[in-house]
């Protein structure tokens, strides 16, 4: 009998035991953040990040939600879809309408955003018509009653107004028809218009055809970011995890700017994964000419200037309304990034 019971007890703390290291071996569920991203360069550090399991090693899982453009985005977030994303202009339409915090910026977006004429324009033969600006190139001369393509509400638009102002001409004495990108680039090619107004990279082959950059958003001195916002649930409820994102975004960031050669494969990788079969050159062009922001960028600049002067820009034509501008001063905040660059 005895035997029985000290059998009885040996089976049990065995089994006590099993049981404990099959707790202790149970994966712990970690807190999740759902990132939405695009198959496009600003997207590219989340992708980087995720491959090499920072997220995982830092306390938390990045769930991926990826999106062709900003507009789905911004519809998803009205459906409470995503916690944090990455988004250009239509970041505009994020924080006016669907209440959503700036608490970031990952690149510079301002390269390869370009106004294009033939080589044979009138315009692409004046240069320096306004001393304050001299890589500009036209005059009213040139300039009145022409065509430009673009698509209109875009950050192509603002600098088509602010070349405009620099060299003299009023909006209305030019005409403006609405393309997408894509369509304008087919449609000036084929000879449509006087000018097109273009982004990467279609701005790239524009250069390859020989057509002449008449002035870019450099030149006019318009900063353009790309951004991270945080829906105001995510903001409210998940804050730690956003620190932990924005800091190792700038931690991929970083390791990339570095490395060009890494970067020009790592998004050429990216964007064959979504389908996307971009030439080589064009990749390295576009990794030169948007630059991605590293901590110590980050630290030497105001968050949120760019972002207010699109704002005013849409308010100005009509795409936004003006009494929705204060709303930029109150989402536009700087406490998670304070938080993510402290040393």
């Amino acid at each position: 009998m005895k035997k029985f019971v000290l059998l009885l007890l040996v089976i049990a703390i065995i089994g006590s035991t099993f049981a404990d290291c099959s707790a202790a071996s149970k994966p712990k569920k970690l807190p999740v953040l759902k990132v939405a991203i695009m198959p496009f360069l600003l997207s590219l550090p989340v992708k980087y990040m995720v491959d090499r399991g920072w997220d995982k090693e830092n306390g938390f899982k990045i769930e991926t939600i990826l999106f062709s453009t900003g507009a789905p985005m911004n519809e998803a977030l009205g459906a409470g879809l995503w916690d944090v994303a990455t988004i250009g202009t239509a970041a505009v339409t994020t924080i006016s309408v669907y209440n959503a915090k700036l608490i970031a910026e990952t690149s510079d977006a301002a390269g390869g955003i370009e106004l294009f004429a033939r080589p044979d324009s009138p315009i692409a033969k004046v240069k320096g018509f306004n001393p304050t600006f001299p890589t500009l190139m036209g005059n009213p001369e040139t300039v009145r009653g022409k065509t430009i393509l673009m698509p209109i509400g875009t950050i192509v638009q603002l600098m088509a107004l602010k070349w405009e102002e620099k060299i003299g001409v009023k909006d209305k004495e030019v005409n403006s028809v609405n393309m997408e990108y894509a369509t304008a680039f087919q449609a000036f090619n084929s000879g449509q218009g006087d000018l097109v107004a273009l982004n990467p990279p279609l701005s790239f082959m524009a250069h390859e055809k020989g057509w002449v950059s008449v002035c870019n958003l450099n030149d006019l001195k318009i900063p353009q970011y790309d951004n991270v916002l945080a829906s105001s649930n995510a903001y409210e409820k998940k804050k730690n995890l956003l620190v932990k994102f924005v800091r190792l975004m700038y931690r991929a960031n970083a390791e990339l700017k570095k490395n060009p050669a890494l970067e020009a494969k790592e998004l050429s990788a990216w964007y064959k994964q979504n389908g996307q079969n971009v030439d080589e050159k064009l990749v390295k062009a576009e990794v030169a000419s948007r630059p991605l922001l590293t901590a110590e960028d980050a630290r030497k600049k105001p968050l949120g200037d760019a972002m207010k002067t699109t704002a005013e820009f849409m308010a100005s034509i009509g795409k936004l309304q003006t009494d929705k501008l204060p709303i930029f001063d109150k989402n536009i905040v700087n406490d998670v990034l304070k938080a993510a660059l402290r040393k």
